[in-house]
């Protein structure tokens, strides 16, 4: 059984004398203690700068809706706050608002000469509109005191506690007899002395319009920073007896009462000695040594950080978040868990974060300082400022970089896929103390986001499909609050199922062309084949042909000489006949009879001048030259059948003395018809006939 450090005390103070006067005077000490902490509050204050909000510094007016959204007159517009992102709304020309005023939901402002309602567009934007509604400014309560400390700007009750802002000395919080119990400046607690406006939420909450900056007081926080870590160190030991707290640190031994207005002191060693005496240290306890089911442990399945209160529970610490599990038959059971980024505090990572006092209060080691916490205000305040999470705005910037709006009231976005950015405005509200949210995307993170404040998530391009986007907020205990926003990327045109059909016919029509080209082209190509062969047939056949007509030619030619020759021959042999005939007459004279003589003669020389000759002649030659006389007639029309019989001679080649025997001509005659030939003809004397004729 393990020994608590109240027991030792209790062990040690039993063998000190005069134990009874101590006790009693405990008990006095202890009463005064209590009716003291009554009457003066603790309180936590959340300071929000210029930085947080990026409006102007000044803030004169506050409003909170029924949605649990903070409004703000500021010298920039409207100032908004929905828990986790601020946002600005300007007037034209910059104009300041001075005053605002929410009445069964709406909400009124005015300043700078201007009166006007504020209400939300389709897309849950914020525009405003001219009202002739008046208000009255109810900042200035009446007290049920005098206050004389400063000139009054605001003022505001809690429970018994009056709140009173000041032009000048900050905010004062008194009893109802006026007696000064807190005062909140710039020297401590606030950004500024100068208080505009307060307002009142639910009971417990106080915010606070200053000069520079707003902040936010909770009155009673279930945390509660009772000493710098500059001056007690790092909590080692600690105990409560009655209503004193004892601590030691490795800074030393300290010790004060639970009163919000005392503070920690220094003990004496021998004091110190009495109070702490030396503890074996004691084995790390495992989770395995605990429980038998780690599945109800959440996220806190994997942490080593182990505190025990008793044999039933204990404190499980993971980062800068704590869980208080119940372990039952061995099994956790979670009662509540504590996010210290909620109360801008942060657990120290080595040493002990938590050290139990009772079964209620914690002492709790953090990097500002020695925090005590009260688990069952924690529980309760928590459960009642449950929130879930919603959406206050959605916007995204296309191709252009452009910023377009989306109505925040739809859950199911759907975006182009050249979209450059989506941002998702997710709120939950200023009622509630858990105001941190975390997301996840599904198939693009495999894990929740860290906690933050900021409501503001952005997403760059994402390939085109759909997404969950899960968003939740912190809550004390049981499952995270939770919404789930369907996003669409749609597909480019090209990749859409009527592109795709496109693509289809497309590649069908191709196809077809291809294919019908090359159809095309295999039947021009056996065209072609085909007309090659025939024309290369056709060439063969010509080339037969132009051999045969050639053969027939030369043929021709050849028979054509030879009768040529032979009618040379015959002319010849004909004309020495005839010059033998003429020549027996001469010798013989009378002795041959001229009857006989010229029939003789006659018959020869008849045979010299056979037209018969000459028409066969003619045909062979027309055989070998073909349309060589008509050819002469079309182009000398007066050409005479004489000279065409010359030139048919001279384009054989023939000689003067041959064509003369085929003439039965002489040879003098013969050159006379070549130079009338030769002027017939038109040819110059350089042109030879015989080339000229042979040529044409």
């Amino acid at each position: 059984m393990l020994i608590t450090p109240t027991e030792k005390s209790r062990t040690l103070l039993h063998g000190i004398c005069m134990n009874g006067l101590r006790i009693l005077l405990s008990l006095f000490v202890l009463t005064f203690r209590l009716l003291a902490e009554d009457n003066v509050p603790s309180v936590f204050v959340q300071n929000y700068t210029v930085g947080d909000y990026k409006a102007s510094c000044q803030n004169w007016g506050l409003s909170v809706s029924e949605e649990g959204i903070l409004y703000v007159a500021n010298n920039s517009g409207l100032l908004t706050f929905d828990g986790n992102s601020w946002r600005i709304h300007e007037l034209p020309e910059q104009k300041v608002i001075s005053r605002i005023f929410t009445k069964n939901g709406r909400t009124f402002t005015a300043g700078s000469g201007i009166q006007c309602e504020w209400k939300r567009n389709e897309y849950g934007q914020l525009q405003f509109e001219s009202s002739g509604e008046s208000f009255e400014d109810s900042s200035i309560q009446a007290l049920p005191f005098s206050f004389k400390e400063g000139q009054i700007t605001a003022t505001a009750q809690i429970d018994q506690f009056y709140f009173v802002g000041t032009s000048r000395k900050g905010l004062y919080v008194l009893n109802s007899e006026g007696s000064t119990l807190l005062h909140l400046t710039a020297d401590n607690l606030l950004q500024d002395n100068q208080i505009h406006d307060l307002l009142v939420q639910q009971d417990k909450r106080l915010w606070i319009a200053m000069d520079n900056g707003l902040a936010l007081l909770t009155l009673n926080p279930p945390i509660r920073l009772f000493g710098e870590r500059s001056f007690t160190g790092k909590p080692e030991q600690a105990f409560l007896e009655g209503n004193k707290l004892y601590l030691k640190s490795n800074s030393g031994y300290f010790k004060r009462t639970l009163s919000p207005n005392d503070a920690f002191l220094r003990l004496s060693d021998s004091e110190a000695q009495m109070l702490f005496p030396p503890v074996q240290e004691r084995k790390k306890i495992q989770l395995k040594d605990l429980l038998d089911d780690m599945e109800g442990l959440g996220s806190f399945a994997g942490t080593n950080r182990i505190y025990p209160i008793s044999e039933y529970s204990c404190w499980l610490v993971q980062k800068n978040e704590a869980g208080l599990f119940h372990i039952e038959n061995r099994k956790p059971h979670l009662k509540c868990r504590i996010l210290f980024d909620n109360y801008n505090l942060n657990l120290v990572n080595r040493g002990k974060s938590f050290i139990p006092l009772n079964d209620t209060l914690h002492l709790v080691s953090t990097m500002q300082g020695v925090v005590v916490l009260n688990s069952r205000r924690i529980l309760k305040e928590g459960l009642q400022t449950f929130a879930p999470p919603h959406l206050t705005g959605v916007e995204f910037t296309d191709k252009k970089r452009q910023r377009q709006s989306l109505s925040p009231e739809e859950l199911e976005i759907s975006l182009p896929h050249d979209f450059m950015e989506l941002t998702l405005y997710a709120g939950t509200s200023v009622f509630t103390l858990n105001q941190q949210i975390s997301y996840l995307i599904e198939g693009i993170s495999p894990e929740w986001s860290a906690w933050q404040k900021n409501g503001r998530i952005n997403l760059l391009q994402l390939p085109p499909g759909k997404y969950n986007i899960h968003i939740r907020t912190y809550a004390i205990r049981g499952p995270f609050p939770e919404i789930t926003v369907m996003l669409t990327i749609r597909s480019p045109w090209y990749e859409t199922w009527w592109a795709g059909f496109l693509y289809l016919v497309i590649i069908a029509l191709l196809a077809w062309l291809a294919t019908f080209r090359y159809i095309k082209i295999q039947r021009k190509k056996t065209l072609e084949r085909l007309e090659a062969e025939r024309r290369k047939e056709q060439q063969r056949l010509q080339k037969l042909k132009n051999e045969l007509l050639e053969t027939e030619l030369q043929n021709k030619n050849d028979e054509l000489t030879r009768q040529t020759s032979a009618h040379v021959r015959k002319n010849n042999l004909m004309q020495s006949l005839i010059d033998e005939l003429d020549q027996q007459k001469k010798n013989l004279g009378d002795h041959y009879p001229d009857r006989m003589y010229r029939k003789l003669r006659s018959s020869i020389a008849k045979s010299l001048d056979d037209q018969e000759d000459w028409n066969a002649f003619e045909t062979y030659f027309n055989s070998a030259h073909r349309d060589f006389t008509d050819r002469l007639r079309l182009t000398y029309p007066d050409i005479t059948p004489g000279d065409i019989r010359v030139c048919c001679l001279l384009r054989m080649n023939l000689s003067t003395k041959e064509i003369a025997s085929l003439l039965n001509v002489s040879v003098r005659a013969v050159e006379l018809r070549r130079y009338r030939l030769r002027k017939r003809l038109n040819l110059d004397g350089e042109t030879n006939l015989t080339d000229f004729l042979m040529n044409f």
